[in-house]
């Protein structure tokens, strides 16, 4: 057998040594990088996403204010429209203070309590309107007509006068609360000053 020469056993040792370095590399540190990569980019895909949601995302630091405004403001106009303990001198002190509000005089008002019949499919309309026969509704209470399935509601005739485009206003403004509507308007000159007009107004107010 042959004895390897001094060189030989040199460059014999050097091959083992980069065969060693080059299986590291393959076996150990490639797949490290590979996967360091792999998981670098999940981490930068879940970073952005957590970064979307967190931007979308509500504010949450006033909703106990926010329902408590939105609370105060449902009851308000619950105790202003949508009540049925609202009397006629809430009427008379609601409908009073709008008219002053727009410059219109106040000539006179009148207020009666009425009931509208309950919102119904158009065929059942027809049908009822073929066999409608009155109904003594005065005689009902409150609680009555709501077991009834009618809508107790004030009709309130006001009479005013002043410039036309106060009174279009004034009407603009009261319609604009859905708890109200304005059912006929009639309008005559003034015979007691010049420019203005009497107008006779009649709002149906919806007491549910």
């Amino acid at each position: 057998m042959k004895t390897l020469t001094h060189r030989e056993k040199k460059l014999l040792y050097i091959l083992l040594l980069l065969l060693v370095c080059v299986g590291g590399w393959l076996l150990l540190i490639q797949p490290s990088l590979t996967k360091q990569r792999y998981l670098k980019s999940e981490y930068d895909t879940l970073k952005g996403t957590y970064q979307t949601l967190e931007s979308s995302q509500m504010d949450y630091s006033t909703l106990d204010e926010d329902m408590m405004n939105a609370a105060n403001k449902y009851a308000e106009l619950s105790e202003r429209f949508y009540k049925t303990t609202f009397n006629s001198e809430d009427v008379d002190d609601l409908y009073t203070k709008k008219t002053v509000n727009y410059a219109l005089l106040p000539l006179d008002l009148s207020i009666k309590f009425t009931v509208t019949d309950p919102i119904k499919p158009f065929a059942e309309q027809e049908e009822e309107e073929e066999a409608k026969t009155e109904t003594k509704t005065e005689e009902l209470t409150v609680e009555e007509m709501l077991a009834s399935k009618v809508m107790p509601c004030y009709e309130v005739t006001q009479r005013v006068r002043g410039l036309p485009g106060n009174v279009y206003s004034y009407i603009e403004d009261m319609n604009s609360d859905k708890g109200m509507q304005l059912t006929t308007m009639v309008a005559t000159p003034s015979t007691t000053v010049d420019g203005q007009y009497e107008f006779t107004l009649t709002f149906i107010l919806y007491l549910i």
